[in-house]
């Protein structure tokens, strides 16, 4: 998906130059153009593996360069980026006026270009929060996230999640991170003790559910 930008110098003018790409057998032909005293210029698109050679041809001459060596192509592919939320690790149940803080990490095997974070609330549009512009293969992303500037309602669930995005522009996602919102002031540690209670209740009643159904298949 790249083009390769090649610059020749040459030892004498030419009247004829050109490169001869040969990839799977076929053999194409980009021509070469004066990029100044006696240099010469072209492009060539990486689609596959394969070989290519300069041709040329004397002005005064007419002699052609028929032991031209061939250069290799070498294709390599460029993977998507690989982004993830650290922290926080898990799920929270939140106030929605508390100052969240966020950390995540992008990795590319070529070079990050930018890092947004997405965010939406319930089932609204996503919007877009530049967090990290920079080319490098990594990238760390601090953000202090103000969750009152959201205006999130109490038992409205925030979701959120980092894109990364590499020079080709192939984008990776980290999986989401969702903030189910409460009013201010409600202790949120109990919430979770009653979430986290909830949650066992249910694991208890699937799991009497599934030895009912044993017993009745064993009577």
């Amino acid at each position: 998906g790249s083009s390769v930008h090649l610059r020749l110098q040459v030892d004498q003018p030419v009247n004829d130059a050109e490169l001869r790409i040969t990839e799977a057998g076929k053999t194409t032909v980009v021509k070469l153009t004066p990029a100044g005293a006696n240099q010469l210029q072209g492009s060539v698109p990486i689609t596959k593996a394969g070989t290519y050679l300069v041709h040329l041809v004397a002005a005064q001459t007419g002699f052609e360069n028929k032991f031209s060596p061939q250069y290799e192509i070498r294709p390599v592919p460029d993977l998507v980026p690989r982004v993830s939320i650290d922290s926080p690790a898990k799920d929270l149940i939140i106030s929605g006026d508390e100052l969240l803080p966020l950390k995540g990490s992008a990795k590319d095997d070529r070079a990050i270009t930018n890092v947004t974070q997405m965010i939406r609330i319930n089932e609204s549009a996503w919007t877009e929060v530049p967090v990290y512009t920079n080319v490098q293969p990594e990238a760390s992303i601090t953000r202090q996230w103000d969750l009152l500037a959201l205006k999130a309602n109490p038992g409205d669930r925030v979701t959120t999640k980092l894109v990364a995005r590499d020079l080709k522009g192939n984008r990776g996602e980290s999986a989401p991170l969702h903030l189910q919102i409460i009013s201010p002031g409600v202790d949120a540690k109990a919430l979770r003790a009653l979430e986290a209670k909830k949650r066992f209740n249910d694991s208890l009643k699937k799991l009497r559910d599934s030895a009912e159904e044993l017993k009745q298949a064993l009577s």
